[in-house]
């Protein structure tokens, strides 16, 4: 798989800026303290907080609430657009997603903000300045709406954000937008096939797990109270499904890998994700039988293309390294799932680790072809 090189300094700031939690105390009614010293124009003229008439509007806003909403938003996203160092975007970022976490904020509240904020939230994440964009993407993030999933949907994809960088902050603050925003079936489903056709063709693996994470964020979601629906049935398992074409697709890339061991260590987080929802989806019966049936050929795929690399894999030690832990983990994954599948007490035992330390290509091989012989029956045909 071609490499895009994500170089370690970069990955780091962008990690910091992507996925730290905001350290402040959320409330609306709090007004942060703000260094007055680079703020443009507006903001200094602005307020820091919006009122609670707004953060907790149960309909209509009033004329007053309206314009105070606008007149937040114009000045702090000019902040972000504007601003001159990291304690300017990092003060903006604050204010600005402070109500959208008020535990009283209220839908018809994430509706106006949505509204007015993210035509001028998007310029700025579709731009070439990474910082504000991954600012301006984590704002988005906490606005809920299906137009918010939407804007940070758009740069994952590698045909219409070229910055790799980018694309690992958006799937990963997709993949959390996921876990709360205010989304029906349609809306889920629709996310679900952009994510596994932005993964087709993504030629960096570290983004291609961001993606399958933000799938995970699908498949995992449960409700919380009244505020937070669970994710409809038919659109976690088709989360699932979704994350192990991806398996399959990165497996079958193996063999033409220009860094084989990368794409092995890729292959088996991909792995550790479907074995976490294996353990901790809570199917059972019809449900458990249907993610047994996707993905226990999946995993005999990753199997297969293990094989494809088993000279190069026993005469370099990262790949022999990589590829014990990848069979480690598929070893009893696919025992489960088989058992599940086939309403039976099956398994693998060891025979692939064993087979595989040992260099024992033949026993290797025959094990492989009794699991091809086997996932190639009812029920998975």
């Amino acid at each position: 798989m071609p490499q895009v090189p994500i170089f370690p300094a970069l990955v780091a700031s962008v990690s910091t800026l992507a996925f730290a939690v905001l350290a402040e105390a959320s409330g609306a009614a709090t007004s942060p303290t703000v260094s007055v010293a680079t703020l443009t124009v507006a903001a200094q003229n602005a307020p820091n907080a919006l009122s609670r008439s707004i953060v907790s509007a149960q309909g209509s806003l009033s004329a007053s609430d309206q314009k105070d909403l606008e007149t937040f938003l114009d000045a702090w996203i000019t902040q972000l657009a504007e601003g001159d160092g990291t304690r300017d975007l990092d003060d903006a970022r604050r204010i600005l997603t402070d109500p959208l976490r008020d535990l009283t904020a209220t839908p018809a509240f994430f509706s106006y903000y949505s509204t007015a904020a993210l035509p001028k939230l998007k310029p700025i994440v579709e731009g070439k300045d990474l910082r504000r964009a991954i600012h301006a993407m984590q704002v988005v993030r906490f606005i809920r709406t299906a137009d918010a999933v939407a804007l940070l949907a758009s740069r994952i994809s590698q045909d219409r954000e070229p910055l790799a960088e980018k694309r690992l902050a958006a799937a990963g603050l997709l993949g959390e937008a996921l876990g709360d925003a205010n989304l029906q079936q349609p809306q889920f489903d629709s996310t679900i096939r952009l994510i596994e056709a932005a993964a087709a063709m993504e030629p960096n693996e570290l983004v291609i797990i961001r993606q399958v994470d933000a799938l995970g964020g699908i498949a995992q979601r449960q409700a919380v109270g009244n505020s937070i629906a669970a994710a409809p049935v038919s659109s976690a398992a088709l989360a699932r499904s979704s994350q192990v074409a991806i398996l399959r697709s990165v497996a079958g890339k193996l063999a033409k890998s220009p860094n084989p061991t990368e794409t092995v260590n890729a292959i088996k987080e991909i792995v550790i994700r479907l074995r976490n929802e294996w353990l901790n989806s809570g199917l059972k019966g019809k449900d458990l039988k249907t993610f047994g049936v996707t993905l226990a050929p999946a995993l005999v795929d990753a199997l297969a293309a293990l094989q494809s690399q088993w000279d190069a894999g026993h005469r370099d030690a990262s790949l022999d390294a990589a590829a014990q832990s990848l069979i480690g983990f598929i070893e009893p994954l696919l025992g489960l799932a088989d058992a599940a599948a086939r309403n039976s007490a099956g398994g693998t035992g060891k025979a692939f680790s064993g087979a595989w330390t040992s260099g024992d290509a033949a026993a290797f091989g025959k094990e492989l072809s009794n699991w091809k012989a086997t996932v190639s029956q009812t029920p998975y045909r």
